[in-house]
């Protein structure tokens, strides 16, 4: 292999350019990384909650008096109190085909 001299007017320029862009989107995907690392990890402490949750959420499930055609959506805190959205399927359905009108 072997090398040679170019002279070339503005192309040192552009070759620095392109230097310190690739470096640049080195440091990026550095960072990229690290945080779909950091992300891929609070995911995995999210669904042992959640496991460790759902023995519970069962238990109390049958407390909650739902109708035939209700689910429950979600389970949040709301001022420090556990809360559930129950969801009517029914209600829903009806929504959603009169906004189709």
């Amino acid at each position: 292999m072997r090398t040679i001299k170019i002279n070339a007017e503005g192309l040192v320029d552009l070759l620095e350019k392109q230097a310190k862009i690739h470096k640049a989107q080195v440091k990026i995907n550095k960072e990229l990384s690290d945080l779909d690392t950091e992300r891929t990890k609070n995911g995995y402490k999210s669904e042992k909650i959640k496991e460790k949750m759902k023995p519970i959420i069962d238990e109390l499930v049958p407390t909650f008096e739902l109708g035939e055609f209700e689910i429950i959506t979600s389970i949040s805190l709301n001022n420090g109190q556990p809360e559930a959205v129950i969801l009517d399927m029914v209600e829903e359905y009806i929504n959603m085909l009169r906004e189709k009108k």
